[in-house]
């Protein structure tokens, strides 16, 4: 378990060099799933090795571009469960981004409550919502203005053992069940 002082200092570096957000990761259905992502960017290479010693998750570098004249940047990434229980250990501390850290471990929790592949259009909707929210949130100026991405309704299939009908999010599954 993590002291006060660490969870304060990984809060501080979330709410200042962080991302909270959703990634959009493809999927069989066409749908998209959406993953909870929280990200903290540095320049300072111990600095992150530090908190990924504390704190778990993957490194990656941000390659620079050519002519730039920025130092090479490498971002601390946490997902899905792992970004949640981060989330909800450094929230009391959490100034700049805490509605966004409330809004994704909403996001999360939907997932917890339903996990199941094939979402209802009442549920694609409950997380849609939260997605605009999220992105609302992060939003800084420009032309980024989130659109809603429309439910798809998945054609009942027959089962090809049994003859009943059944729904499923792959479109080339065959049976209903293993029996």
């Amino acid at each position: 378990m993590n002291t006060e002082t660490e969870r304060a200092y990984l809060a501080g570096f979330i709410d200042g060099e962080g991302h909270i957000g959703l990634s959009v990761l493809p999927s069989v259905n066409g749908q998209g799933r959406y993953e909870l992502v929280v990200s903290v960017t540095n320049t300072h290479e111990e600095t992150l090795e530090r908190l990924q010693q504390l704190w778990g998750g993957r490194m990656y570098r941000r390659k620079r571009e050519a002519g730039k004249a920025w130092k090479e940047a490498l971002y601390l990434r946490w997902m899905a469960k792992q970004a949640d229980a981060i989330l909800g250990a450094v929230l009391p501390y959490l100034i700049t981004k805490r509605e966004q850290a409330l809004t994704g471990m909403a996001f999360q929790a939907r997932i917890r409550q339903n996990k199941s592949r094939l979402l209802t259009s009442t549920e694609w909707e409950e997380r849609e919502a939260l997605r605009l929210r999220l992105r609302a949130l992060n939003h800084r100026g420009g032309d980024g203005e989130a659109y809603p991405i429309p439910f798809v309704e998945h054609p009942p299939l027959v089962c090809q053992g049994c003859g009943k009908e059944f729904v499923s999010y792959q479109k080339t599954r065959k049976y209903c069940s293993r029996a």
